[in-house]
């Protein structure tokens, strides 16, 4: 289930990632990164070529309540997700 975005819907995200043709390894570390980077309220805009179960568990883990998603967009060939921290 999706935890609700802290923005308006409708505003553009600050940074995106389109990650479908970057490794496991690296993709994490980048979609982590950027996610510190983010203003209060800003939202990161994921988009990979299948569900991140993996990497969605890590974030869960390593930010807990502190981060909610929003699945934007999701079909057989790709996925997008919007992230913020609080």
């Amino acid at each position: 289930m999706d935890k609700p975005r802290s923005d308006a819907p409708g505003d553009a995200p600050h940074s995106t990632l389109d990650a479908r043709s970057i490794s496991e390894h690296l993709r994490h570390e980048l979609v982590c990164e950027a996610l510190e980077r983010l203003p209060s309220g800003g939202t990161f805009r994921y988009i990979g070529g299948t569900h991140p179960i993996v990497l969605m568990e890590e974030l869960l883990q390593r930010y807990g309540p502190r981060l909610a998603y929003r699945f934007v967009d999701s079909d057989a060939d790709h996925v997008v997700i919007d992230f913020t921290l609080d």
